[in-house]
């Protein structure tokens, strides 16, 4: 969850998996390894009769994307099979306001002409509702363009924003993306946000030629790109 705090309660079913009643069962509470608490679980448990059990002791799992190991182990004296004493649980802190680009859609890797149409994808990678962000991308070394979206996209899902690129050149040509602002808050993760490895190639006179020959070394490839590329 992306509201996780500092004084979260941690809630447990137990079970009495064996044919007698169980009296005097105690249970462990563990956080990435650390023991927060033992604790005496009152009453008795009928042979295949549960109970639900909160603890007293509250965990702190504020830290914006960390993944927290909880580990909650029951301890009984008579117990006769302990292979199913321990629960194992990972929960994580999400984010609540992050968003991220995820790549560029319908942007071949030979574009014929100085501009094209293309789509930026982006997801909401927090755990709470996405209604606005900046998508900011450039050609090149042009300034960036902004495009301010809006909408709503629910934890993990993806949108496609179209724009129409201009000023490409002949020749090698590079597409960075990068995402700010979601829900018009400062991104809490930023590892996400840039993308700057996308080439593609421009070529502006229109022709374009391929030619393939099989020889004893396998089969040769070549491209023409320009009418100047020979």
């Amino acid at each position: 969850s992306a509201l996780l705090g500092t004084n979260e309660a941690v809630e447990v079913k137990i079970r009495n998996g064996g044919l007698v009643t169980a009296e005097g069962v105690s249970i462990s509470l563990l956080l990435n390894d650390n023991l927060i608490a033992t604790e005496n679980v009152p009453g008795q448990i009928a042979p295949g009769e549960s109970v639900d059990y909160t603890f007293n002791a509250n965990v702190d799992m504020s830290v914006v994307g960390s993944d927290y190991n909880v580990r909650i182990i029951t301890h009984y004296q008579p117990d006769q099979f302990t292979r199913n004493d321990t629960l194992k649980a990972l929960v994580q802190k999400l984010t609540s306001n992050d968003v991220a680009a995820v790549g560029q859609y319908n942007l071949p890797g030979l574009v014929c002409g100085s501009e094209t149409d293309f789509g930026i994808i982006f997801r909401n990678a927090s755990g709470l509702p996405l209604t606005s962000a900046k998508i900011h991308w450039r050609i090149n070394n042009q300034p960036f363009n902004i495009y301010e979206w809006t909408g709503n996209l629910a934890p993990g899902e993806r949108d496609t924003i179209d724009l129409h690129a201009t000023g490409i050149k002949d020749g090698l040509n590079g597409l960075k993306i990068f995402t700010t602002e979601p829900n018009g808050v400062q991104d809490e993760r930023t590892t996400n946000d840039s993308l700057s490895a996308i080439k593609f190639i421009g070529n502006l006179d229109g022709s374009y030629m391929t030619a393939e020959a099989e020889t004893s070394s396998g089969v040769l490839y070549w491209e023409l790109r320009s009418l100047t590329n020979i």
